[in-house]
């Protein structure tokens, strides 16, 4: 099935789309069935917001005027209606061999590694078998921390790259790899199971990020963490009950003006988990809705 793209710039901050709790409409049923994704960006200028849905297949013409109607609301004037491309297909080999549909989201794709000849050189390929229970990149929260990052990095200009990165809760080791792969730094990946970092460790060394040092740790009290801290970049893919809980805990690891992404966050609990971190001491910059997922980006306050 075919991937369509609209892209739609808006003359606000992307701090108000934010707040404004923007969302894909339902249908007359009360479900969005298979929603779009959409994510929320800042533009070039900061007084303007880069809106861009992805969807698989034609999108619902009645649920798009809603959503736009939603987005003019908060713009106050309205939203011309946008112009969807259709996204080229890749031609996958040897498809009934595949344990499972290698994953893109950004400039990665993840895949296992006999899936790897029929992936464009272009791509910034992670190799993460099947059957590894800690996140291998097709659940819609990983896939929105990885937009997150690649979104990020072409944010970030040349010279001003983050010095030293945290993934809390690394599971596969995925989103270490990917910032491995997007910035030379120092990254710490940490997680409370031994098999998990295990498993992690395993990763960074196929994928040639042998580099990043993994951490077994109870808590972010553990000396291991401290010790690196402050970080300029925090990634945890967790679950909401436990990133509302450890929202003082990780702004006192942030230095000033770092970047923070969660997930593991659904739609519902988004709001209650940006407005522990926005009390903690940071600011929202930006969200990606995938299906029932929600990704936050905030930024530690200076």
């Amino acid at each position: 099935m075919s991937t369509f793209k609209a892209r739609i710039e808006i003359d606000i901050p992307v701090a108000a789309l934010i707040a404004g709790d923007l969302d894909w409409p339902a249908d007359r049923h009360g479900q969005a069935a298979q929603p779009p994704t959409f994510s929320l960006f800042e533009g070039a200028d900061p007084a303007t917001s880069v809106v861009e849905i992805f969807a698989a297949g034609p999108v619902d013409k009645q649920q798009l005027a809603k959503f736009l109607e939603a987005l003019g609301a908060l713009a106050g004037h309205e939203i011309p209606l946008p112009s969807f491309e259709t996204l080229p297909e890749r031609d996958w080999v040897s498809e009934s061999q595949r344990l499972r549909q290698p994953v893109d989201a950004g400039r990665f794709t993840i895949c296992e590694v006999n899936q790897r000849a029929g992936i464009g050189e272009t791509r910034e390929v992670i190799v993460i078998e099947a059957g590894q229970a800690f996140g291998t990149g097709g659940h819609e929260s990983t896939k929105g921390c990885l937009m997150a990052l690649d979104a990020l990095a072409d944010r970030i200009a040349e010279g001003t790259s983050p010095g030293n990165a945290l993934d809390l809760g690394t599971g596969s080791g995925v989103l270490a790899i990917a910032m491995a792969r997007l910035w030379d730094i120092p990254i710490l990946a940490s997680d409370i199971d031994p098999v998990a970092t295990e498993t992690a460790a395993a990763n960074f060394a196929a994928n040639g990020a042998a580099g990043i040092e993994t951490v077994t740790a109870d808590g972010i009290d553990d000396p291991a963490i401290a010790a690196r801290a402050p970080f300029d970049l925090i990634t945890a893919n967790i679950l909401a009950g436990p990133l509302i809980g450890l929202a003082p805990e990780i702004a006192g690891i942030s230095a000033s003006g770092a970047a923070l992404v969660l997930s593991g966050i659904t739609r519902d609990q988004a709001a209650q988990v940006q407005a522990a971190y926005i009390d903690a001491g940071f600011t929202a910059e930006s969200r990606i809705m995938m299906d029932d997922w929600c990704t936050l980006v905030l930024r530690r306050d200076a």
